[in-house]
């Protein structure tokens, strides 16, 4: 069992907590997962884009990052796919990271015999919070930023547009705040 001190202490004890075998095979595994997924329906988006085979892997090998976006023509179906293949590769990343955290917290506990199985079951069981968290905030983000664009605007009408910013300020404030 470790003892956490919340000093300068628990620093020295960083190393053996991060550098456990078996956090690693739990990493190993998930970036494994989202990297095959996302290669292939990357692939899956290039061929339905009308790419062939042998074009992508000249271009890409065994990772198609397609960048830049303006040489890469995808079809619709091929951005569709292309997305779909990345909010998979997070989901499975966010997995990941929610199964290092419960087996470091079990080790906080004392439990060093706690199963990688055990904490991949407990990541797909509690996926919500991980990965709806980040998403969650970014549209919260893009929300204030387009409502910040509409009262900029509303703000340029000559007399009344300050007015009714200064109604609107304590909202933008809060929500200010939130993000941060």
């Amino acid at each position: 069992m470790i003892k956490l001190r919340f000093n300068f202490m628990d620093v020295f004890s960083a190393a053996r907590l991060g550098l456990n075998g078996k956090k690693i095979q739990i990493g190993t595994i998930g970036i494994f997962l989202s990297a095959f997924t996302y290669s292939l329906l990357t692939y899956c988006a290039l061929f339905a884009s009308k790419w062939a085979w042998l074009d992508i892997w000249k271009t890409f090998r065994y990772i198609p990052i397609p960048y830049p976006l303006n040489v890469i023509h995808f079809s619709v179906w091929g951005w569709i796919i292309w997305i779909i293949g990345i909010f998979i590769s997070f989901f499975f990343i966010t997995i990941t990271m929610t199964a290092i955290s419960k087996t470091t917290y079990e080790q906080l506990k004392g439990d060093e015999f706690y199963e990688v199985r055990e904490a991949f079951k407990f990541g797909f069981k509690y996926w919500k919070g991980s990965f709806l968290a980040p998403i969650t905030l970014l549209l919260f983000i893009a929300a204030l930023v387009i409502a910040g664009i509409v009262f900029g605007l509303i703000g340029r009408i000559p007399h009344s547009g300050q007015v009714i910013l200064l109604a609107f300020l304590s909202f933008f404030f809060a929500g200010a705040l939130f993000v941060v």
